[in-house]
């Protein structure tokens, strides 16, 4: 099973708890948790090369998450980092805004299924899981073994 290093941000322990809870039950990967109480301290705490995932709130105190996520998307390598948006934002234009505007990868509405979760980010640990390969191949001894 891939191991994915995800950031988890959110002003409620609790919800962070919930988001965390839903994502090892989702089974879809190997999950290992960094938390951030706000946007500002998930930018500080967000490092593109070590951080496979993201999953931020909307609305919090200090930075939001479409803040945080314009900000992210700034970092050098952070283009391809999937950032989820958790929010009770249900307006569409909110969510356009979001996705296209600040470069949110998705988008997951509260309350949540462990089902929502599956079909939002099924596809981005496929694509972390390929990136981790393509990396484990890559450096020397993956081109002396005929890897990358």
């Amino acid at each position: 099973m891939i191991k994915v290093k995800a950031l988890v941000a959110d002003d409620s322990k609790v919800m962070r708890g919930i988001v965390m809870t839903t994502l090892r039950g989702s089974q879809l990967a190997e999950f290992e948790f960094i938390e951030a109480e706000n946007g500002e301290e998930a930018l500080e705490k967000f490092n593109p090369n070590e951080i496979d995932m993201v999953f931020i709130d909307w609305n919090m105190p200090k930075m939001t998450g479409v803040d945080f996520t314009r900000k992210a998307r700034g970092k050098a390598g952070a283009q391809d980092t999937p950032i989820v948006l958790v929010t009770s934002e249900k307006a569409m234009g909110k969510m356009e805004m979001a996705l296209d505007e600040a470069g949110a990868s998705a988008y997951v509405c509260k309350p949540f299924t462990s089902e929502d979760i599956v079909r939002k980010i099924g596809k981005f640990i496929e694509m972390i899981g390929e990136k981790k390969q393509k990396t484990s191949r890559g450096g020397f001894f993956g081109k002396l073994l005929g890897g990358g």
